[in-house]
C-alpha cells in the first residue's frame, strides 16, 4: 500500500519545481549573474524563500508558508531575492546547523538516559533498602511476640504451680486439723478428694488453653 503523500509535500514539490524552471530561464541572478540550475540550487533558493516569509510572517504554520510561496508570481519571487546569498557558503552553514543541533539532540538523549539511569539506580537502593527494613521488623516482631508469648506461658504455670501448692498445703492442713480434732466421716472423705481431682483437672485444662492460645498467636504472625 502506498504511502498518501500530504498536501504539504506536494506544495514544496511544486515550489522547487516553478523554481528550477525560473534557474533554467535564468530568472534568478547572484551579483548580476545567472545562477546553475541544480537541484541542490532550486532547494537551498526555496530554503531562503521559507527563511524570509518566515521572517516576515512570523505566525504562519509551515503549511500557511509554503503556500504563501506558492502563491506568489514570478516577479515576487525575484523581489524576495535580491538578498540571496553565496549558495555555496549558505548551504555550508545549514549543514553546520543541523550537525549542532543533531549534537545538541544527541547530548539532551545522553543526559535524558543518564537521568533515567540514576532515577532507577535510586529506586532500586531505596526498594532493597526498604525490603531489608521490612525483614528486620517482621523478625524483630516475631521474636518478641515469641518471647512474650513464653513469658506469658512461664508466669501462667508459675502462678499454677503456686496455687497448686497452696491449694495441697491447704488441704493436708485442713486434713491435720480434721485428724487432730475428729476423725472425718467417709462423706467427707470422698468429698475432700472429689475437690482435689477437681481442681487438678481445672489446672490441666487451663494449662492446655494458655498452651493452645500460645501456639494460635505464633501462627498468626507466620501465615
Amino acid at each position: 500500500m502506498k504511502k498518501k503523500i500530504s498536501k504539504k509535500t506536494l506544495l514544496h514539490d511544486e515550489v522547487q519545481s516553478r523554481i528550477s524552471k525560473m534557474l533554467y530561464n535564468k530568472n534568478i541572478l547572484y551579483k548580476n549573474n545567472p545562477v546553475d540550475n541544480t537541484e541542490t540550487n532550486a532547494r537551498l533558493i526555496k530554503s531562503f524563500l521559507y527563511r524570509q516569509i518566515t521572517t516576515k510572517y512570523p505566525k504562519y504554520n509551515s503549511f500557511t508558508k509554503i503556500s504563501t510561496i506558492n502563491n506568489l508570481d514570478d516577479n515576487e519571487i525575484s523581489n524576495l531575492l535580491h538578498d540571496l546569498p553565496d549558495l555555496d557558503e549558505y548551504n555550508n552553514n545549514i549543514q553546520k546547523s543541523k550537525e549542532k543541533r543533531n549534537l545538541e539532540k544527541e547530548k539532551k538523549r545522553n543526559l535524558e538516559k543518564e537521568k533515567k539511569l540514576n532515577i532507577l539506580n535510586c529506586e532500586e537502593n531505596i526498594s532493597d533498602e526498604e525490603v531489608d527494613d521490612d525483614v528486620d521488623n517482621i523478625i524483630t516482631e516475631i521474636v518478641n511476640t515469641t518471647v512474650e508469648t513464653v513469658e506469658t506461658v512461664e508466669t501462667v504455670e508459675t502462678v499454677e504451680t503456686v496455687e497448686t501448692v497452696e491449694t495441697v498445703n491447704t488441704i493436708e492442713k485442713s486434713i491435720n486439723s480434721n485428724t487432730e480434732e475428729d476423725e472425718l466421716t467417709n462423706n467427707e472423705s470422698n468429698e475432700l478428694n472429689e475437690n482435689i481431682n477437681l481442681t487438678d483437672k481445672i489446672i490441666t485444662i487451663v494449662r492446655k488453653i494458655v498452651i493452645v492460645y500460645a501456639f494460635y498467636r505464633l501462627a498468626r504472625w507466620f501465615i
